[in-house]
């Protein structure tokens, strides 16, 4: 809970400090930065190892706010066209290495992450494209949108955490609850409401034409498909087999292990060992450490079968065997220093 605190309120200065540089090209700096991190992430995850797709899909995350912020005018169609076309250029280019799926999510994420960020940009222009809003209405629309997120989650995080007993979605996010998604549609509801009322007193000039009724029903169905795309973003992870996208805060311990011959389709602590002779090596270091030290009397596994996101058991989610279980008992039933 401390590692979210703190990474929520650096989150939250560095977001404030973009507001009050809204007007200025800090501004779209920041948004393609967040863009360029994000489709980063997700390309990541799902093994892409095509250098040039990498190239162009985050040169295109990073354009798309600027293109927002000079609103920029050319045929869209076209070009769509013509990046597809050299994506999978690229992918030919390289298919042993480059499966036709990861060229698809990267078109996609490349366009639909940086193009929602810049959505920040179209709500602090909205005054330029519907007359009938100010600036301030879009400065509101800028912090509606982000308590949208960010409050939902806070809430749901919290209140599911005190008070949840019935699970949201069990077999793709099981920490979730439904006493949790209330809290964060009920908390997110409230905060969005006195945001309002805050804007009506002191910053909207006149008559607003966003009305409590309006925020009140705009923030029920925005908060519900926040809900969703947090689900939709545990699906992804689970089917890339990591426990998240970025690894700024990484964990610590264990040793990845998938079976695979590269491990990287899978999460788990560490990077994961190219061979079983290589596994075998560092769990014998790890155990000998541990073995070794006269003060430890004892140790015990907290993994010892894979779970659906993490692949640190000694055993597969089938309970089917990693490694010959001879050699892993050898090494774990030496004596110990603590026998002497």
């Amino acid at each position: 809970m401390k590692q979210r605190v703190i990474t929520g309120v650096l989150a939250a200065i560095v977001f404030i400090g973009a507001l009050f540089l809204m007007n200025t090209i800090v501004f779209p700096i920041f948004l393609a930065f967040l863009s360029v991190v994000a489709v980063f992430e997700v390309e990541k995850a799902m093994g892409l190892k095509n250098k040039a797709i990498y190239t162009a899909s985050l040169l295109l995350s990073a354009a798309i706010p600027f293109i927002f912020h000079f609103n920029l005018k050319f045929p869209v169609a076209a070009f769509g066209g013509i990046y597809v076309v050299l994506i999978l250029i690229f992918m030919l280019l390289q298919f042993e290495k480059t499966k036709f799926e990861e060229a698809i999510t990267a078109i996609f994420a490349s366009v639909a992450i940086p193009y929602s960020f810049s959505l920040m940009i179209a709500f602090r222009d909205i005054d330029v494209h519907f007359p009938m809003y100010t600036k301030t209405d879009g400065v509101y629309l800028i912090l509606f949108s982000y308590f949208v997120a960010w409050m939902t989650d806070i809430f749901a995080y919290f209140i599911g955490s005190k008070f949840g007993k019935h699970k949201l979605c069990p077999k793709i996010s099981p920490k979730k609850s439904v006493e949790g998604a209330i809290g964060g549609i009920v908390g997110e509801i409230i905060l969005n409401l006195l945001l309002l009322f805050v804007f009506n007193k002191f910053f909207f000039k006149g008559e607003s034409f966003l009305s409590y009724p309006f925020v009140c029903v705009l923030s029920i169905v925005l908060s519900v498909i926040s809900m969703f795309g947090d689900l939709a973003a545990s699906t992804i992870k689970r089917n890339f087999g990591i426990k998240d996208f970025g690894k700024i805060l990484p964990g610590h311990g264990g040793i990845r292990w998938s079976g695979e011959e590269s491990g990287e389709s899978s999460w788990g602590y560490g990077d994961s060992p190219k061979t079983v002779e290589e596994f075998v090596k560092r769990y014998k270091g790890l155990t000998d450490v541990l073995l070794d030290n006269p003060y430890i009397n004892g140790f015990c596994y907290t993994q010892l079968y894979d779970v659906e996101q993490e692949q640190n058991g000694l055993y597969y989610y089938s309970r089917e065997e990693k490694f010959d279980a001879e050699t892993i008992r050898e090494i774990n039933s030496r004596k110990a220093a603590i026998e002497d």
